[in-house]
Protein backbone atom coordinates (compact mmCIF):
# COMPACT_ATOMS: atom_id res chain seq x y z
CA UNK A 1 0.00 0.00 0.00
CA UNK A 2 2.75 2.47 0.91
CA UNK A 3 4.57 1.77 -2.35
CA UNK A 4 1.34 2.33 -4.30
CA UNK A 5 0.71 5.69 -2.58
CA UNK A 6 4.25 6.84 -3.31
CA UNK A 7 3.90 5.83 -6.95
CA UNK A 8 0.59 7.67 -7.27
CA UNK A 9 1.99 10.79 -5.63
CA UNK A 10 5.07 10.67 -7.83
CA UNK A 11 3.00 10.39 -10.98
CA UNK A 12 0.81 13.28 -9.83
CA UNK A 13 3.85 15.50 -9.29
CA UNK A 14 5.27 14.67 -12.70
CA UNK A 15 1.95 15.48 -14.40
CA UNK A 16 1.70 18.75 -12.46
CA UNK A 17 5.24 19.77 -13.44
CA UNK A 18 4.56 18.99 -17.11
CA UNK A 19 1.32 20.99 -17.05
CA UNK A 20 2.94 23.99 -15.41
CA UNK A 21 5.84 23.85 -17.84
CA UNK A 22 3.46 23.54 -20.77
CA UNK A 23 1.50 26.58 -19.63
CA UNK A 24 4.69 28.57 -19.38
CA UNK A 25 5.76 27.54 -22.87
CA UNK A 26 2.39 28.51 -24.29
CA UNK A 27 2.15 31.94 -22.70
CA UNK A 28 5.74 33.13 -22.98
CA UNK A 29 6.35 35.82 -25.58
CA UNK A 30 9.57 36.61 -27.34
CA UNK A 31 10.96 40.09 -26.92
CA UNK A 32 13.65 41.89 -28.87
CA UNK A 33 16.39 40.87 -26.44
CA UNK A 34 15.60 37.17 -26.77
CA UNK A 35 15.94 37.05 -30.56
CA UNK A 36 19.33 35.63 -31.44
CA UNK A 37 21.35 36.82 -34.39
CA UNK A 38 21.18 34.65 -37.46
CA UNK A 39 22.96 31.33 -37.31
CA UNK A 40 25.92 30.96 -39.61
CA UNK A 41 25.88 28.54 -42.48
CA UNK A 42 22.76 27.60 -44.36
CA UNK A 43 24.68 25.43 -46.83
CA UNK A 44 24.04 23.88 -49.27
CA UNK A 45 21.71 26.78 -50.15
CA UNK A 46 23.29 29.64 -52.07
CA UNK A 47 21.02 32.24 -50.48
CA UNK A 48 18.44 32.46 -47.68
CA UNK A 49 15.78 32.77 -50.40
CA UNK A 50 16.82 29.37 -51.79
CA UNK A 51 16.45 27.91 -48.31
CA UNK A 52 12.93 29.28 -47.96
CA UNK A 53 11.96 28.31 -51.50
CA UNK A 54 12.69 24.65 -50.81
CA UNK A 55 10.83 24.83 -47.52
CA UNK A 56 7.73 26.48 -48.97
CA UNK A 57 7.52 24.29 -52.04
CA UNK A 58 8.04 21.15 -49.96
CA UNK A 59 5.67 22.02 -47.13
CA UNK A 60 3.02 24.13 -48.87
CA UNK A 61 0.45 21.53 -47.83
CA UNK A 62 1.14 22.35 -44.17
CA UNK A 63 0.26 26.00 -44.76
CA UNK A 64 -2.97 24.88 -46.41
CA UNK A 65 -3.84 22.59 -43.49
CA UNK A 66 -2.50 24.40 -40.44
CA UNK A 67 -0.94 27.84 -40.86
CA UNK A 68 -2.32 31.36 -41.34
CA UNK A 69 -5.66 30.48 -39.74
CA UNK A 70 -4.57 31.44 -36.18
CA UNK A 71 -4.24 35.07 -37.30
CA UNK A 72 -7.79 35.26 -38.59
CA UNK A 73 -9.62 37.20 -35.83
CA UNK A 74 -7.10 40.05 -35.48
CA UNK A 75 -6.59 40.34 -39.24
CA UNK A 76 -10.32 40.24 -39.94
CA UNK A 77 -10.95 42.98 -37.39
CA UNK A 78 -8.30 45.20 -38.98
CA UNK A 79 -9.64 44.63 -42.48
CA UNK A 80 -13.25 45.33 -41.53
CA UNK A 81 -12.27 48.45 -39.59
CA UNK A 82 -10.20 50.04 -42.37
CA UNK A 83 -11.33 48.65 -45.76
CA UNK A 84 -14.25 51.08 -45.62
CA UNK A 85 -11.79 53.96 -46.13
CA UNK A 86 -10.43 52.52 -49.40
CA UNK A 87 -11.65 53.98 -52.70
CA UNK A 88 -12.97 50.64 -53.98
CA UNK A 89 -13.11 46.87 -53.54
CA UNK A 90 -10.19 45.58 -55.60
CA UNK A 91 -7.72 43.82 -53.28
CA UNK A 92 -4.20 42.48 -53.80
CA UNK A 93 -3.02 39.84 -51.33
CA UNK A 94 0.79 39.77 -51.32
CA UNK A 95 2.43 36.61 -50.04
CA UNK A 96 -1.01 35.01 -50.18
CA UNK A 97 0.20 31.48 -49.47
CA UNK A 98 -2.67 29.00 -49.84
CA UNK A 99 -5.23 31.80 -49.89
CA UNK A 100 -6.92 31.42 -46.50
CA UNK A 101 -7.12 35.15 -45.84
CA UNK A 102 -7.86 36.03 -49.48
CA UNK A 103 -10.72 33.54 -49.49
CA UNK A 104 -12.26 35.21 -46.45
CA UNK A 105 -11.88 38.68 -48.04
CA UNK A 106 -13.52 37.45 -51.27
CA UNK A 107 -16.47 36.18 -49.25
CA UNK A 108 -16.93 39.72 -47.88
CA UNK A 109 -17.68 40.91 -51.43
CA UNK A 110 -14.22 42.03 -52.58
CA UNK A 111 -12.38 41.09 -55.79
CA UNK A 112 -9.05 39.55 -54.74
CA UNK A 113 -5.84 38.86 -56.67
CA UNK A 114 -3.29 36.60 -54.98
CA UNK A 115 0.46 36.76 -55.53
CA UNK A 116 3.17 34.66 -53.94
CA UNK A 117 6.74 33.93 -54.97
CA UNK A 118 6.27 30.20 -54.28
CA UNK A 119 4.47 28.37 -57.09
CA UNK A 120 3.39 25.46 -54.87
CA UNK A 121 0.63 27.64 -53.41
CA UNK A 122 -1.11 28.15 -56.75
CA UNK A 123 -3.10 24.91 -56.55
CA UNK A 124 -4.62 25.89 -53.20
CA UNK A 125 -5.59 29.38 -54.33
CA UNK A 126 -7.12 28.25 -57.61
CA UNK A 127 -9.06 25.51 -55.79
CA UNK A 128 -10.68 28.33 -53.81
CA UNK A 129 -11.52 30.20 -57.02
CA UNK A 130 -8.83 32.84 -56.43
CA UNK A 131 -6.67 34.17 -59.30
CA UNK A 132 -2.98 33.57 -58.59
CA UNK A 133 0.24 34.98 -60.01
CA UNK A 134 3.63 33.59 -59.04
CA UNK A 135 5.65 36.72 -58.25
CA UNK A 136 7.51 38.53 -55.52
CA UNK A 137 6.14 41.85 -54.29
CA UNK A 138 8.77 44.00 -56.02
CA UNK A 139 8.53 42.18 -59.35
CA UNK A 140 4.76 42.38 -59.61
CA UNK A 141 3.45 45.16 -61.87
CA UNK A 142 -0.34 45.11 -62.32
CA UNK A 143 -2.27 46.50 -65.25
CA UNK A 144 -3.97 48.88 -62.82
CA UNK A 145 -3.44 49.62 -59.13
CA UNK A 146 -5.51 48.15 -56.31
CA UNK A 147 -7.69 49.85 -53.74
CA UNK A 148 -6.35 47.68 -50.91
CA UNK A 149 -3.12 45.73 -50.47
CA UNK A 150 -2.95 43.16 -47.69
CA UNK A 151 0.13 41.32 -46.49
CA UNK A 152 -1.01 39.29 -43.53
CA UNK A 153 1.14 36.78 -41.70
CA UNK A 154 4.26 36.02 -43.68
CA UNK A 155 5.26 38.47 -46.45
CA UNK A 156 7.62 40.84 -44.64
CA UNK A 157 9.19 38.24 -42.41
CA UNK A 158 10.38 36.56 -45.61
CA UNK A 159 11.64 39.73 -47.31
CA UNK A 160 15.28 40.43 -46.56
CA UNK A 161 15.92 43.71 -44.69
CA UNK A 162 17.81 45.29 -47.59
CA UNK A 163 14.73 44.81 -49.78
CA UNK A 164 12.06 45.86 -47.28
CA UNK A 165 12.14 49.61 -47.95
CA UNK A 166 11.94 49.00 -51.70
CA UNK A 167 8.98 46.67 -51.21
CA UNK A 168 7.10 49.27 -49.15
CA UNK A 169 7.81 51.94 -51.78
CA UNK A 170 6.63 49.61 -54.57
CA UNK A 171 3.38 48.92 -52.72
CA UNK A 172 2.75 52.64 -52.33
CA UNK A 173 3.81 53.81 -55.78
CA UNK A 174 2.94 50.90 -58.10
CA UNK A 175 0.42 48.64 -56.40
CA UNK A 176 -1.94 51.03 -54.58
CA UNK A 177 -4.40 53.47 -56.07
CA UNK A 178 -4.69 57.03 -54.78
CA UNK A 179 -6.11 57.03 -51.24
CA UNK A 180 -5.51 53.29 -51.11
CA UNK A 181 -5.22 51.31 -47.88
CA UNK A 182 -2.58 48.74 -46.94
CA UNK A 183 -2.77 46.25 -44.08
CA UNK A 184 0.64 44.72 -43.41
CA UNK A 185 2.15 42.58 -40.67
CA UNK A 186 5.66 42.46 -39.25
CA UNK A 187 7.27 40.04 -36.80
CA UNK A 188 8.53 41.91 -33.77
CA UNK A 189 12.15 41.45 -32.68
CA UNK A 190 15.52 42.18 -34.21
CA UNK A 191 17.61 40.65 -36.93
CA UNK A 192 17.36 37.41 -38.90
CA UNK A 193 16.89 33.97 -37.38
CA UNK A 194 16.95 30.50 -38.87
CA UNK A 195 14.30 28.37 -37.20
CA UNK A 196 12.24 25.21 -37.54
CA UNK A 197 9.13 26.21 -35.56
CA UNK A 198 7.02 23.37 -36.91
CA UNK A 199 9.67 20.73 -36.13
CA UNK A 200 9.72 19.32 -39.65
CA UNK A 201 13.51 18.98 -39.86
CA UNK A 202 13.98 21.93 -42.23
CA UNK A 203 14.78 25.49 -41.16
CA UNK A 204 13.63 28.68 -42.82
CA UNK A 205 14.62 32.27 -42.22
CA UNK A 206 12.56 34.88 -40.38
CA UNK A 207 13.16 38.63 -40.51
CA UNK A 208 12.23 40.62 -37.39
CA UNK A 209 11.82 44.36 -36.86
CA UNK A 210 11.40 46.59 -33.86
CA UNK A 211 8.20 48.61 -33.90
CA UNK A 212 10.28 51.75 -34.47
CA UNK A 213 11.84 50.13 -37.56
CA UNK A 214 8.39 49.21 -38.87
CA UNK A 215 7.26 52.80 -38.51
CA UNK A 216 10.41 54.09 -40.20
CA UNK A 217 9.77 51.79 -43.17
CA UNK A 218 6.16 52.86 -43.59
CA UNK A 219 6.05 56.56 -42.73
CA UNK A 220 7.74 57.97 -45.87
CA UNK A 221 4.90 56.57 -47.99
CA UNK A 222 1.98 56.01 -45.63
CA UNK A 223 0.02 57.57 -42.83
CA UNK A 224 -0.13 55.03 -40.02
CA UNK A 225 -3.81 54.76 -39.09
CA UNK A 226 -3.64 51.97 -36.54
CA UNK A 227 -1.30 49.36 -35.06
CA UNK A 228 -2.69 46.17 -33.55
CA UNK A 229 -0.77 43.73 -31.38
CA UNK A 230 -1.09 40.02 -32.10
CA UNK A 231 0.67 36.94 -30.74
CA UNK A 232 1.00 34.13 -33.27
CA UNK A 233 0.93 31.24 -30.84
CA UNK A 234 1.63 28.51 -33.42
CA UNK A 235 5.23 29.71 -33.82
CA UNK A 236 5.56 31.90 -30.71
CA UNK A 237 5.92 35.24 -32.48
CA UNK A 238 4.87 38.74 -31.49
CA UNK A 239 3.28 40.45 -34.49
CA UNK A 240 2.27 44.01 -35.30
CA UNK A 241 -0.53 44.56 -37.80
CA UNK A 242 -0.30 48.01 -39.41
CA UNK A 243 -3.25 49.72 -41.10
CA UNK A 244 -1.83 52.29 -43.50
CA UNK A 245 -3.27 55.03 -45.73
CA UNK A 246 -1.32 56.00 -48.83
CA UNK A 247 0.02 59.55 -48.64
CA UNK A 248 -1.23 61.91 -51.34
Amino acid sequence: MEKTCFSTTYRFCIVLIVLIGGLGMTSKKLDANSIVECEQGYAPYATPEDLNAEYMNKFAWRFEKFDDKPMYPSAQDMFQAHAQFAPGKNVLDIGAGPGHYADWIAKQGFAVQCIDRYAAFEQYCTAKGLPFTCSSVIEYVPASPYDIVVGIGWPFNHIMPDDAAGAIKHIATRLLAENGVAILTFFLGCGITYEDPMNVGHKRYFVHYTEAECRALCEPWFEIISVKEHFLNSIKKDVRIFALKKRS
